[in-house]
């Protein structure tokens, strides 16, 4: 069957086209992958040849070298007309009454190619149709690098084949499968009208701000991306779908839309993002405001236990119980801190595997967690990794393109043999600014339908129950009251005797919330090393910490690779009983947590490591005489271990409560080093909660 003749056939064999599609993939789902995926690319070279497209060596297999052959990619002839994706013929639009300004410009485009495609399809829009319709703009916005004095793009013609094969392949029905679950409407409302005010007074409305936070994988490691006659590579930061996709979206949109500030680094997960959010350690970009976006990335290292249990089933159950309570406490930390309306939390799943943990399906576990507590909350969910598996798991040894690379190929003994690694290159990375760009086209075409669909629904309601309308509706006034609340937390306790009332109550706890909470820092000291803000270098933390710091001996600000460190930036002990000590004169808030952010790591060089945490209150006149004349009184001692079971550098988040100390009150903290040689902080919050 020729696609491309079907696409430009009429209507009728347009239907014979789509029911073959149909048995075709359900047939597909029960056969072998790589059969599958092989008979695809020889019928589409067929098809493509006879269309008078050509083909170009195939990068999907792996993107270190492009004259690879194994699979065969194709691309149009000429940039500005596809053949591939051809434009539907222009028709008079339909009744489309919705006057939201984002719906009306989806429904009438005033793009340039706007005249030649029709993006409101019958009485639905559709996402397809639309990816369809701008494949070629798609595919331009999506070259990387841009110079940004003329927003020109860098790439030369290799670079832009691989480009333009990768976005082939990832088509808008692998797409489909990458949004989990839809955001909330009035979600949507609030984002668009951000991106509204700042294309109309640019001068005065600051870019949808984004927050995003994940691991070393957001980070960009492992994501290179070479060209010859270019003196630097592309890697890192500057290389990570986050870059690409804050690019990307301010050329789809024509003006600086969105600010997007990667936060993200290696070794951490929720448990340090949750420190970040309850004590508003944001970014100096944001200028001392929230964000209005937060991504949540944390798919590669909340899939990971840095203590393995002993079986396969104990793992799985051990991280569904890890996931669930880490993404519940994070939503609703987000919201606690945080002045009504809170930041937007939407949540990204990049994760294929790569963990030496056992079988895919604990792999997989995250995933569905994600999806279970994110539809809960009405947060929006995206799964890079569910869009590119066909791709990957029927050749985990030969396919680089979206996946890590698994398998150790230079010669020797340790060729072929497994390479633990969750760090795919800049195809994977490509591809996560794709699914985010069409599942955030399906979630704005959602609410659009939705708001036509309330047009309809008061129609019919007149049309049939009169005007002014007299129906008794079956959704009764309880869950208009709390549908537009945060729910309580998905948890273990949750069940059908008491989730009524729990909504009920925690509408009332929220509204309370949001009329009461300060803005005001809750911390006398706060600070998580590196990557963004006032503290991202060494100098920078000695000089935040100076007015505290009373003492050291045998701890230094480093991030050396060559202690074992793993390149984090933090507060390390380099020697056998090393100690510092803080001190905290005359404070202006009660404070009553300590949260700690350390390493644990293994091997020789952190035998025996621990850390003894201590925290103590000068003694007033009273306090004297109850205490035998004591000028201090210690109200916390905890010792944290440096070592784990677990052949990763894994950063940990650990609180310490006391009793309050009030304002004005003298404090002090000392850390001692009691054992191994080795210790590093990388985060400490002294805190009113």
């Amino acid at each position: 069957m020729d696609d491309c003749k079907i696409f430009r056939s009429s209507y009728s064999s347009a239907l014979v086209g789509l029911t073959m599609v149909v048995i075709a993939y359900s047939s597909m789902e029960s056969s072998n992958y790589l059969r599958s995926i092989q008979r695809r690319s020889q019928s589409l070279r067929q098809q493509l040849e006879s269309s008078g497209l050509h083909s170009v060596p195939s990068v999907t297999r792996n993107l270190e070298n492009v004259s690879w052959t194994a699979t065969e990619g194709y691309f149009p002839r000429h940039n500005h007309t596809s053949t591939y994706f051809p434009q539907t013929q222009p028709q008079s639009p339909p009744s489309f009454q919705n006057d939201h300004p984002m719906c009306q410009r989806l429904a009438f485009p005033t793009t340039p190619d706007s005249s030649s495609s029709s993006l409101y399809n019958g009485n639905i829009l559709n996402a397809g149709n639309l990816w369809h319709s701008h494949w070629e703009r798609i595919l331009e916005a999506s070259y990387y690098p841009r110079f940004p004095e003329n927003n020109t793009h860098i790439l030369d013609e290799t670079l832009q084949n691989v480009y333009r094969n990768l976005l082939l392949d990832l088509s808008p029905t692998h797409l489909e499968q990458g949004l989990l679950t839809q955001p909330k409407s009035e979600q949507v409302e609030r984002v668009w009208n951000v991106l509204e005010q700042r294309r109309l007074h640019p001068e005065t409305s600051p870019p949808l701000r984004i927050l995003a936070m994940g691991g070393s994988v957001v980070e960009g490691v492992g994501c290179v991306q070479h060209q010859e006659g270019i003196e630097k590579d592309l890697v890192g930061r500057d290389c990570s779908w986050t870059a690409r996709l804050e690019a990307f979206v301010n050329e789809m949109f024509g003006y600086d839309a969105v600010q997007i500030v990667n936060i993200a680094q290696g070794g951490t997960g929720t448990n340090q993002a949750l420190s970040i959010v309850k004590y508003w350690m944001y970014p100096p970009q944001f200028e001392g405001k929230a964000p209005d976006i937060i991504i949540h990335a944390f798919g590669s290292n909340d899939s990971h236990l840095g203590e393995i249990p002993p079986t396969e089933k104990e793992r799985i159950l051990e991280l569904h119980q890890q996931d669930t309570f880490r993404l519940n406490q994070f939503i609703q930390s987000v919201f606690a801190s945080h002045p009504c309306p809170s930041p937007i939390v939407v949540h990204l799943d990049d994760y294929v595997g790569g963990h030496r943990q056992g079988a895919l399906l604990g792999d997989f576990t995250y995933r569905m967690i994600l999806k279970e507590v994110t539809g809960w909350y009405g947060n929006m969910a995206v799964s890079s990794a569910q869009v590119v598996d066909e791709f990957i798991y029927p050749d985990t040894m030969g396919e680089t393109a979206f996946s890590p690379k698994w398998y150790i190929k230079q010669r020797g003994p340790t060729a072929g043999l497994y390479n633990e690694n969750v760090h795919f290159g800049y195809g994977g990375h490509l591809a996560v600014v794709w699914t985010w760009a069409y599942s955030a086209l399906k979630a704005a075409i959602r609410f659009c339908n939705d708001k036509d669909w309330e047009r309809h629904r008061e129609e019919n309601a007149q049309k049939y129950f009169g005007n002014p309308i007299k129906r008794e509706s079956f959704v009764k006034e309880n869950v208009h009251r709390v549908k537009d609340y945060l729910p309580p937390p998905l948890d273990y306790d949750m069940d059908l005797q008491n989730i009524s009332q729990a909504m009920l109550m925690e509408k009332t706890r929220q509204e309370e919330h949001c009329q009461a909470i300060s803005e005001s820092p809750p911390c006398i000291m706060a600070f998580v090393a590196g990557p963004e803000g006032q503290t991202d270098t060494k100098d920078k933390l000695g000089r935040y910490l100076a007015p505290w710091f009373s003492h050291e001996d045998g701890f230094v600000f480093e991030r050396d690779l060559s202690h074992g460190f793993a390149r984090k930036l933090g507060i390390a002990a380099v020697k056998e009983n090393a100690t510092m000590q803080f001190d905290f004169r005359n404070i202006i808030q009660p404070v009553q947590v300590l949260t700690v952010h350390s390493i644990k790591s293994y091997g020789e060089a952190w035998e025996g490591s621990a850390a003894n945490f201590i925290i103590s209150k000068k003694a007033r006149k009273a306090d004297r005489n109850a205490t035998t004349g004591k000028d201090w009184i210690e109200v916390y001692n905890e010792v944290l271990s440096g070592v784990h079971n677990s052949k990763s550098t894994i950063s940990y988040s650990t609180e310490m409560f006391f009793p309050l100390i009030e304002v004005g009150s003298d404090m002090k903290l000392e850390v001692k080093l009691v054992g191994g040689s080795k210790f590093k902080v990388t985060g400490m919050m002294l805190c009113s909660r």
